[in-house]
C-alpha cells in the first residue's frame, strides 16, 4: 500500500489482520465445545437418573402380590426410588459445577488470548507508528535541504 510517500507491507499488514480474525472465533467455538459437553453431560445425567426411577418402578410393580409382600414391595421402591433421587440430583449437579467450572476457565482463557492478541496488536501498531514517524521525518529532512538550497 502507498500514499503520501510512506510503503507499508499491505501483504505482512493484511496477515496480521487475517490472524487476529482467526484468533478469536477459535476461542468462542471452544468455549461452545465447553458448553455442548457440559450439556451432554447434564443430559446423560438426567437419562441415568430416569432410567433408575423406572427401574425402581419396575421393581415394584414385579413385587405386587399378597398385602405384606406389596407393603413391603411399596416401602423398598419408595427407599429406591428416594436413593434414585437423590443420586440422580448429586450426578446432575456434579455435572453442573463440572459444566459452570468449565465454562468459567474457557471464559478466562478467551479473556487472555484476546487481551494477548490486543497487546500483539498495540505492538504492531506502535512499531508501524514508529516506521512512519522516522519516514516523515526522512521526507521532512529532505524538504528542509531542498528549501535551504533555494
Amino acid at each position: 500500500m502507498i500514499g503520501g510517500g510512506v510503503t507499508v507491507d499491505r501483504k505482512r499488514l493484511l496477515d496480521i489482520i487475517e490472524r487476529l480474525r482467526l484468533a478469536i472465533p477459535a476461542n468462542i467455538r471452544q468455549a461452545r465445545g465447553i458448553i455442548d459437553q457440559s450439556d451432554r453431560l447434564v443430559s446423560e445425567a438426567e437419562q441415568r437418573a430416569q432410567r433408575i426411577i423406572a427401574d425402581a418402578e419396575r421393581e415394584a410393580e414385579e413385587r405386587v402380590g399378597q398385602s405384606q409382600v406389596v407393603r413391603a414391595a411399596q416401602e423398598r421402591a419408595y427407599a429406591v426410588q428416594l436413593e434414585a433421587e437423590e443420586r440422580a440430583r448429586q450426578i446432575v449437579m456434579a455435572a453442573q459445577a463440572d459444566a459452570e467450572r468449565q465454562l468459567f476457565e474457557a471464559a478466562q482463557r478467551a479473556r487472555q488470548q484476546e487481551a494477548d492478541a490486543d497487546q500483539y496488536a498495540l505492538r504492531l501498531l506502535q512499531m508501524l507508528e514508529e516506521r512512519a514517524t522516522a519516514i516523515l521525518q526522512s521526507v521532512a529532512s529532505a524538504r528542509s535541504q531542498f528549501r535551504s538550497g533555494e
